[in-house]
């Protein structure tokens, strides 16, 4: 959870973040670094000064142009891309997490679980999403992400009733967890992905627009 504080601390504080996560190959967080122009590394060591420093309120006012964060793909054709998106944009990325009947994603009284990685757009969407509408995210450790089993405990445990998971991982549930009620797919083609019980919404979105360009629910 802690990236996820230190993302809101840069925004209250008029500043743009890129998320990299530990598990990276050392000379791509380096690049990304450099390619983005790093000033400052919010990580884990840096995490007991922040916690001793007095909090500050208000928030940095800024124009809906200035840079808000960077997304970068990839990489797997060569080095990652960064899409820089502006302050403008966050509003956008709200407003598209909305089904089309008017609905919110979620309620506050709902558990959402964040599985993917939260350097991967859909991430950024659902945390901007959350944190706007005070829903409950619950970061699933990739240690329990890559073994089903204990991923299928993880949101029995801790009564999830949505998630994001990519179409393969859905396929791979023989039944929905008793709690699930709605669960996020992309990242794959969708065919095949159906659960009794389950709403499935597929969304599709990319680092060069940061937030859901379509959305429709998947029937049997």
């Amino acid at each position: 959870i802690q990236p996820i504080i230190a993302l809101a601390g840069v925004l209250r504080a008029g500043a743009a973040f890129v998320i990299v996560e530990d598990n990276y190959a050392p000379e791509r967080i380096e690049f990304i670094k450099n390619d983005c122009g790093c000033k400052l590394v919010i990580d884990s060591e840096a995490w007991s000064e922040i916690q001793n420093l007095e909090s500050m309120k208000g928030y940095e006012p800024l124009d809906e142009h200035a840079a808000a964060f960077a997304v970068y793909t990839s990489g797997t054709t060569g080095n990652p891309k960064g899409v820089l998106h502006e302050y403008g944009n966050i509003d956008r990325i709200i407003t598209a997490s909305t089904f089309t009947d008017g609905k919110e994603l979620t309620t506050p009284d709902d558990r959402f679980a964040l599985v993917a990685p939260l350097n991967f757009v859909a991430s950024v969407t659902i945390i901007f999403f959350g944190l706007a509408n005070s829903i409950y995210l619950n970061v699933v450790p990739y240690s329990v992400v890559k073994n089903p089993m204990k991923m299928m405990m993880f949101l029995v445990k801790n009564k999830i009733t949505g998630t994001f998971l990519t179409p393969s991982y859905i396929r791979k549930m023989t039944k929905k967890p008793p709690m699930l009620k709605f669960c996020i797919i992309g990242s794959e083609p969708a065919n095949g992905v159906y659960l009794e019980g389950l709403k499935i919404h597929n969304f599709y979105t990319m680092s060069e627009a940061g937030f859901a360009v379509t959305h429709f629910l998947i029937d049997k």
